[in-house]
């Protein structure tokens, strides 16, 4: 996290399975968990071969959906509706 902290984070439980299939698929090996994957769906796991923020929102983009901020936005958000703490929020 920001500041070289470890954060806990809670998944939804789509997110959560998704998560676990990729991570199936892609193996328990150091280095990036999201990694850029050929059109024939080959992939290297390697320190250089990570997504950058750009590439992420590229996809975001080229697949005409939220960039990842919004999401953070959003989730904030439905958080303070339900009553959680803003301190626990941030």
């Amino acid at each position: 996290g920001k500041g070289n902290k470890e954060r806990y984070v809670a998944l939804h439980p789509v997110t959560k399975a998704a998560l676990e299939d990729w991570i199936n698929i892609r193996s328990i090996l150091s280095g990036p968990i999201f990694i850029k994957v050929s059109k024939n769906g080959s992939f290297s796991i390697r320190e250089n071969n990570f997504l950058t923020g750009n590439a992420i929102y590229e996809l975001c983009r080229k697949y005409n959906t939220v960039a990842p901020h919004s999401l953070r936005r959003s989730y904030a958000t439905w958080l303070d509706d339900k009553g959680v703490k803003i301190s626990r929020i941030s």
